[in-house]
């Protein structure tokens, strides 16, 4: 099953952003956990994505709670 973040969807918006280097490493230490437990890369790009649909889902939870 293909979690619904990894699902094709509108077009992707490409902008260069700067990631103070804690960020940076907390992202690679986040994405490495990730691919070890799921067994998948997931790129820069998709963990991102998924952190903030995750983090979105979470808030709007919290919101109707």
């Amino acid at each position: 099953m293909v979690p619904d973040h990894c699902t094709p969807g509108p077009a992707p918006v490409f902008r260069c952003i700067a990631l103070p280097v804690e960020v940076f490493d907390y992202l690679k230490q986040t994405q490495r956990r990730i691919q070890e437990t799921e067994g998948h890369r997931l790129s820069n790009n998709r963990l991102i994505a998924r952190l903030l649909l995750e983090h979105k889902a979470t808030t709007a939870a919290d919101a109707a709670a």
